[in-house]
């Protein structure tokens, strides 16, 4: 059922006749995926080009928190910080679990989606920049996701994969009020893999069916990516 409304939302989008008879989750969904591809097409060149931001390996992210003139920020949302985090690290969500008590039919629709692919909904916390700056206390900021993402162009992905870290250090270093921005490669999986010290139980059952994950699956590109295996194979991913 989810593959099946994924597919009709990617096609009907293309023709109008279709379009005319989606449904109001089916037409959210489109409109959801044209806007997030837009974003990262304009957040990776931004970063890749323009910034060319510094992405470390997860053993150099420690080395640099362990040195005092760093903060390595967990960017998930809060509930997956509290159940485990790199040892050390602060908690600024930039996706965060949608709030039900703000009516809002648009977060509805998309928050439905979510659960239709089952997954907690999500949506941008739109205090992120402010938050992180508090978090960083003036010092460079080393952002994390759950598997890191990658600015790296190849055959299959022109731009790179996109994650929430990587979009994160977008929205910083737009703002001008973070400047010493890195971003872990690997995220917290890769932590994890590095065997690196981390705080609670780290569950890595879930990979790959992660909010974030699922997001990408379905909005990032443009497109459906090949197959939910594709997106598992890669530890680059988020």
């Amino acid at each position: 059922m989810c593959l099946e409304l994924r597919f009709s939302c990617s096609h009907a989008s293309s023709r109008s006749a279709n379009r005319r008879a989606l449904s109001p989750v089916c037409a959210a969904t489109v409109e959801f995926q044209r806007a997030r591809a837009s974003k990262w097409d304009d957040a990776w060149y931004y970063l890749a080009r323009e910034m060319q931001l510094d992405s470390v390996p997860p053993a150099e992210a420690a080395n640099r928190a362990g040195g005092g003139q760093w903060v390595l920020v967990d960017v998930r949302p809060k509930h997956k910080y509290e159940a485990s985090h790199a040892e050390g690290a602060v908690n600024v969500e930039y996706i965060k679990r949608v709030d039900w008590s703000k009516p809002d039919f648009v977060r509805y629709l998309r928050a439905i989606g979510h659960l239709s692919n089952g997954v907690d909904p999500v949506e941008p916390n739109a205090d992120f920049v402010e938050e992180l700056e508090k978090a960083s206390g003036g010092k460079g900021v080393l952002l994390m996701c759950e598997i890191g993402g990658t600015l790296q162009p190849s055959t299959s992905f022109a731009t790179g994969k996109m994650s929430r870290s990587l979009l994160a250090a977008h929205d910083a270093l737009r703002s001008g009020r973070v400047r010493r921005v890195s971003h872990v490669k690997g995220g917290l999986y890769g932590y994890h893999l590095a065997g690196l010290p981390i705080e609670g139980e780290y569950d890595t059952t879930d990979i790959g069916r992660t909010p974030s994950v699922v997001e990408e699956e379905i909005f990032s590109y443009g497109r459906p990516t090949e197959s939910l295996e594709e997106v598992k194979s890669d530890n680059d991913i988020k």
